[in-house]
């Protein structure tokens, strides 16, 4: 994962009762914790962690290709 990406943040990580969905705004090699991730959600709240608790988002491309 790199900056700019879309990625999941795990409900184990966050607390909350769903998946929640941010723009990774950093990716650190930690030592001691491996990568970690940081992600920022459409409303602001940040949330950090190993690279273990996130997934990367696979956006469905809107372009269309005619076939011959």
């Amino acid at each position: 994962m790199k900056t700019g990406d879309v990625a999941k943040v795990n409900p184990d990580l966050t607390g909350l009762s769903q998946w929640v969905e941010g723009t990774v705004f950093d990716v650190e090699d930690n030592p001691f914790k491996g990568t970690v991730i940081a992600i920022k959600d459409n409303r602001g709240h940040i949330f950090f962690g190993p690279e273990a608790y996130f997934e990367p988002v696979r956006r469905v491309s809107q372009q269309r290709v005619c076939l011959p």
